[in-house]
């Protein structure tokens, strides 16, 4: 069995788990809020800046009936 490895520990800030507001005249994402809903304990979306990761999450999050926690990481949080 390979030794276990040893992680430095990660320090969280307190955060407010508060999702973003989302516009009434945003467009839906039908097909992308699918995708999302395709049962994955955890899903990552990555896209570069100013291509609607956050309006979509959130959108989605406002539509769909599961349970979740909107956490936020800032810049100071890289320790």
């Amino acid at each position: 069995m390979p030794p276990a490895t040893e992680y430095d520990p990660i320090y969280l800030l307190p955060v407010q788990p508060v999702r973003p507001y989302i516009a009434d005249d945003v467009v839906s994402r039908p097909r992308l809020y699918k995708l999302l809903e395709q049962g994955a304990s955890l899903t990552l979306v990555v896209a570069p800046a100013g291509y609607g990761k956050t309006t979509l999450v959130a959108g989605w999050l406002a539509t769909c009936r599961e349970p979740a926690t909107w956490v936020t990481f800032d810049a100071e949080v890289n320790t």
